[in-house]
């Protein structure tokens, strides 16, 4: 079953699971962006063992096994996994295991893939105070920040308040001028921790209610901090383009042709 995430996990939120086995079948929990898997949770009763792991870049991580608890006969196995800025950790029954130095990161999700067998008993559920909250910018407050991934179905980047990283700023998400929705940017991503630390946690990512679609003129994407004259870099994004309203034929590519020469033209004969 796929459930569209429209709040990835945070730190500090949890999923809870209830996992059955129907004929002794593994079961999996996948959380996708397109070809990532950032967290793969795979369900082995035949091996008694739950294996942790995530597959970015084209390969599979170093793997996590958590010993599978025994059931009764068509007895469910609750689950929970919980989500820190820096690990994570799945615990089932008395078990539990944490997945540390994992590539893929879960607050960039924006899918969750279940087999059969798996129920998610209720979406992220934030950890008693642990709420974020969101930043009241000043006039003169400073921004930096970019959109880096824009689709039909989605708009990602980040954004920070440079005289307070630490306060998540709040941005609008537009197209062609009509507002979408807000979000914040406080998820956590290894890539601009990577590039500054402070920034660790600026990231936001945006699910559109509905799939944008080509209307036969531009379509333009353009997210600014909200209530501030300020819009990040590479916005407007241009996610369709318009189609010309006289369509012409399109012309074969003019090809650079080797030209022998011969002895009418000063060329020396063979």
């Amino acid at each position: 079953m796929d459930l569209p995430l429209q709040d990835p996990p945070v730190p500090g939120s949890v999923h809870r699971f209830s996992v059955r086995f129907p004929a002794h079948r593994p079961q999996v929990i996948d959380y996708l962006d397109e070809d990532t898997i950032h967290l793969h949770v795979s369900l082995r009763p035949a091996e008694g063992v739950i294996v942790l792991n995530d597959f970015v870049g084209g390969a599979w991580s170093h793997q996590v096994e958590l010993p599978l608890p025994k059931l009764a006969l068509g007895q469910a196995l609750p689950l929970e996994v919980h989500f820190g800025a820096e690990t994570l950790e799945v615990r089932a029954g008395s078990g539990a295991a944490a997945f540390a130095g994992r590539r893929g990161s879960a607050s960039e999700a924006r899918l969750l893939r279940t087999s059969d067998g798996v129920s998610l008993l209720g979406e992220a559920l934030r950890t008693p105070g642990t709420a974020i909250p969101a930043a009241i910018p000043s006039t003169g407050a400073r921004f930096a920040g970019a959109i880096d991934r824009c689709s039909e179905t989605l708009v990602r980047g980040w954004v920070a308040d440079l005289d307070r990283p630490d306060s998540p700023v709040q941005v609008e998400i537009r197209v062609d001028g009509q507002l979408q929705g807000r979000t914040l940017a406080h998820r956590r991503r290894n890539d601009l921790t990577l590039m500054r630390p402070e920034f660790g946690a600026t990231g936001f990512l945006f699910l559109f209610p509905r799939p944008l679609a080509p209307t036969g003129r531009d379509v333009q994407v353009a997210v600014h901090v909200a209530g501030q004259p300020v819009e990040l870099a590479h916005s407007p994004w241009l996610v369709f383009r318009a189609v010309p309203g006289d369509l012409q034929p399109l012309s074969a590519p003019l090809r650079a042709s080797r030209h022998a020469p011969t002895q009418g033209d000063g060329g020396e004969s063979p």
